[in-house]
């Protein structure tokens, strides 16, 4: 799982040249918290009621992004160059696997958001 994310921080280095690697290290923090945070909801649905649990979850949530910004930042810090050797020597047919599995997982956290916010009460 570690060599996903890695990868998944090298490959949106990759896509999005133009910003410093400091911001994707934001944004893949932020792919990695839409997905917990969003299978945690989705999980949440069948087992409880949500009104009951409005504090817990934003105590979580809050807890769960700044933990996953001090990790990212303290993991991907200066390791690029590592990460990348690491890329370069997959094979072709790896590289299309963890592709696959990593935009996969990035497409899952927008889809569980919107199951979760079909689930939801309207008021």
């Amino acid at each position: 799982m570690k060599k996903i994310h890695n990868y998944n921080y090298y490959l949106f280095v990759e896509k999005l040249k133009a910003i410093e690697k400091e911001k994707v290290v934001t944004f893949v923090t932020i792919v990695q918290y839409l997905f917990i945070v969003n299978f945690t909801l989705f999980i949440m649905l069948f087992f409880a009621s949500i009104k009951q649990l409005v504090l817990p979850i934003l105590v979580f949530c809050l807890v769960t992004f700044f933990g996953l910004r001090f990790y990212n930042r303290k993991n991907y810090n200066g390791k690029y160059t590592e990460i990348e050797a690491d890329w370069n020597s997959e094979d072709e047919k790896r590289k299309s696997f963890y592709k696959i599995t990593i935009w996969t997982l990035v497409l899952l956290g927008f889809v569980l958001m919107v199951i979760n916010s079909k689930a939801f009460p309207e008021n």
